[in-house]
């Protein structure tokens, strides 16, 4: 999250954790970077990647000098893998920025109180329109203590 109103301030909003911005590399070699970014700043090993779908797309579809992907033949079952780490590919994580980090280490969500979900159909207009209102709250904080845990690889060569 941005941090914006009741969004809770994400990790890519953290100050200093490490940031990566690709050159002429290949991606693989970016996010590698990332890798090493979080090995010498934590002294420890990342746990898992976070890459929007497209992104994970523009990697599997990598090739060598060879003209074979790097990853493998498409005949090939992937094990949704980069590097040997687990790849979260989700939409959660913004186009062109690769979040690789410690998650279990360098991360913390607190929970205050667990989800509360209301429902009613009494407000205003909406027994006679058969709708129901929906009520879902959390009450939770998110902290980086150890921000040298994650390092944002930006795959479009900006910061």
């Amino acid at each position: 999250g941005d941090g914006d109103g009741q969004n809770l301030t994400g990790i890519l909003e953290t100050d200093g954790i490490g940031s990566i911005v690709r050159g002429s590399e290949s991606r693989l070699e970016a996010i590698h970077r990332g890798i090493t970014t979080i090995r010498l700043g934590l002294f420890g090993e990342p746990d898992a990647i976070g890459i929007h779908p497209t992104d994970y797309e523009q990697v599997i579809f990598e090739k060598g000098t060879d003209g074979h992907y790097l990853l493998g033949p498409a005949s090939q079952q992937t094990s949704r893998t980069v590097w040997g780490f687990p790849t979260a590919i989700t939409t959660a994580f913004p186009e062109s920025t690769v979040l690789v980090g410690n998650f279990r280490e360098g991360a913390t969500l607190y929970l205050r109180a667990g989800v509360s979900l209301r429902a009613s159909e009494s407000h205003s207009t909406l027994f006679t329109e058969r709708r129901v209102a929906i009520l879902a709250e959390l009450r939770a904080a998110f902290a980086v203590p150890l921000p040298e845990a994650f390092a944002a690889v930006s795959l479009d060569g900006s910061s």
